[in-house]
């Protein structure tokens, strides 16, 4: 029996029953389409035929012969729009072509079924393609194609392993609601357009190393049952993984997740998923936002190693916590979402730089935790909200034992003599008071820079009692020595200059103690009916020698006019830093 044209009718009821799955995307796949290919003597044009039937060869150059066909040479409407609609293909190999439409139209794979490889490396393709629906049961290779305008293999079903490495995309590449049982590899790809993934469902690892997008980078909705592997070069928009989950399949957990990108002109979404080892974003440069929030990740570890991040909002997971990794990271205007679990302590800065960082905006947390940001905890009951003066006062008294413990071990040789983590600490101090003065805070650049002049001090002890790993030079040992002592009596007398009611308490000590003093001289006692009275106001009186004199007579012995003239040079050297300490605090 003889057909005029293909006899092939697509159904989409019958293709889902077919395939194993529904189409999500229905309004992108046709509900019916009759093909008009005209045929001799068969009932089915050549690309509606079973496998069996037909050459591979044969399918592929006449797939080609059709789209470069010029539509005024062909009465067939499939031919002259590019419709390839339920083909069906053993191998489809289309390596090394180079196919160029006689029209614009996409050529039109919608529900195809590929029962081999689909081999497309190193084709060229100036048409867009269309592989919505599809099913390929075996290795889908695009490596090294060029395929210069948009490509949508959504809702498309790989049973294989998909490469896209050193592919060249000029326009979109969509798979939304793709389902890809093993690897994904898109490995030094350049997508022109939105790479889009949205949706999918990945069996192993997804990869993006080298990777540059110039449009969206959506990742959203993802199930991958491996690990994310990216390391973008690029991203000229948004990044956004939303609602995915990434999973690590090594047992030892040693496969971390990656989201690094080089640079990122957009912003960088991930909230409500889930990752299965430790996330890192290391090196990332992000222009726009970075938002991170109701996302657990199971490591508890985000990696922001040297990134620079500009601005945006992170937060904890309803159940969980994660730590942020900030080290010789650049901080911009970073908002920390108002948690009971959120604070400082979840974030770990060593060496870190802050430009245009809000201190003033965490205030409360900043002083619960007395101005401390280098430490971190992995206490997963820690809760903000419960913390008390006592609580606080407690956490106090266990650092300055710490402390106290450290200095005798020094002494005996049993305390850990690195010098590193006092001096990274300083360093970050120092980032942080001035990034808080830069943005006009003026307190928070004042207890930072105490912060800065404790950790030299510490630097200063460990310096003076076990040397440097460069020596044990006694002068290096001495100079420290001396340091640390200024440092202290500076820490002590005046809170280094932000303190200045220090010094009025330091001034009244000194006069009372030298007014005891003056009480075993016995040129300056002289037995009258109120000695105490007497020697306080002598001493009082010795402590401002400088602004009126000397209260003393010559003809008293030299002892007293030496203990004089000592307390009235503390005095003027007190008087001095009261009025620094006034005039810092007055600026502050």
């Amino acid at each position: 029996m003889s057909h005029e044209t293909c006899s092939y009718e697509f159904c989409r009821r019958r293709w889902e029953d077919e395939r194993g799955a529904e189409l999500r995307l229905t309004d992108d796949v046709p509900t019916d389409w009759s093909c008009d290919r005209p045929v001799d003597e068969a009932e089915y044009c050549i690309f509606h035929r079973p496998p069996d039937d037909k050459d591979d060869a044969a399918v592929v150059q006449q797939l080609i012969d059709d789209i470069t066909t010029p539509p005024t040479e062909t009465v067939s409407n499939a031919v002259a729009e590019n419709r390839f609609i339920g083909t069906t293909f053993g191998d489809c190999v289309l390596s090394h072509q180079v196919i160029r439409g006689q029209s614009t139209q996409p050529i039109d794979l919608r529900c195809s079924r590929v029962t081999g490889e689909l081999q497309w490396d190193r084709l060229l393709v100036t048409n867009p393609i269309r592989l919505t629906g599809s099913v390929v049961s075996g290795r889908a290779t695009f490596h090294r194609a060029q395929i210069r305008a948009d490509i949508d293999i959504s809702d498309t079903i790989f049973h294989g392993p998909i490469d896209f490495s050193d592919g060249q995309f000029t326009q979109n590449v969509w798979s939304i609601y793709s389902t890809m049982d093993d690897e994904a590899v898109f490995d030094r790809c350049t997508v022109g357009g939105d790479l889009c993934l949205a949706g999918t469902e990945i069996g192993h690892n997804l990869r993006l190393a080298d990777t540059s997008i110039d449009g969206v980078g959506c990742f959203s909705r993802i199930i991958c049952h491996g690990a994310i592997v990216s390391e973008m070069k690029y991203v000229g928009g948004d990044l956004w993984c939303v609602r995915s989950v990434f999973e690590t399949l090594d047992e030892d957990g040693a496969s971390n997740n990656l989201l690094r990108c080089n640079e990122v002109q957009g912003d960088i979404v991930v909230r409500d998923s889930t990752f299965g080892d430790k996330l890192t974003f290391e090196d990332s440069d992000i222009h726009g936002q970075f938002i991170f929030d109701q996302t657990t990740v199971r490591g508890n570890w985000v990696d922001l190693t040297r990134c620079s991040v500009t601005a945006g909002e992170i937060g904890q997971p309803e159940t969980g916590f994660v730590m942020y990794d900030l080290t010789d990271a650049t901080v911009g205007d970073i908002r920390l979402l108002d948690s009971p679990t959120n604070g400082f302590e979840r974030l770990k800065f060593e060496n870190t730089t802050f430009e245009g960082f809000d201190f003033g905006r965490h205030r409360l947390p900043l002083i619960e935790s007395n101005w401390t940001i280098h430490t971190t905890t992995d206490h997963p009951q820690f809760d903000r909200s419960r913390s008390t003066p006592f609580t606080r006062f407690k956490n106090r008294l266990y650092s300055t034992k710490q402390s106290a413990a450290w200095f005798f071990g020094s002494l005996v040789g049993r305390a850990d003599t690195r010098l590193p983590e006092v001096l990274v600490n300083e360093v970050t101090y120092l980032k942080a008071k001035n990034g808080a003065i830069q943005n006009g805070d003026n307190k928070a650049g004042a207890e930072f820079f105490k912060k800065e002049l404790t950790y030299r001090r510490k630097s200063h002890a460990k310096i003076a009692l076990n040397g440097t790993s460069y020596g044990r030079s006694w002068r290096k040992r001495l100079f420290a020595a001396g340091a640390w002592i200024a440092n202290l009596s500076l820490g002590l007398s005046t809170g280094y200059g932000e303190k200045p009611h220090r010094v009025f308490l330091v001034s009244l000590l000194t006069i009372i103690a030298f007014a005891v003093v003056f009480l075993f001289i016995p040129d300056l006692n002289s037995g009258g009916e109120q000695p105490v009275v007497e020697m306080l106001l002598l001493s009082f009186q010795s402590f401002i020698t400088f602004v009126l004199g000397s209260p003393v007579q010559s003809d008293v012995s030299s002892t007293a006019r030496f203990v004089t003239a000592v307390e009235g040079f503390i005095g003027a050297f007190l008087v001095a830093l009261a009025v620094f300490a006034l005039t810092r605090s007055v600026h502050r």
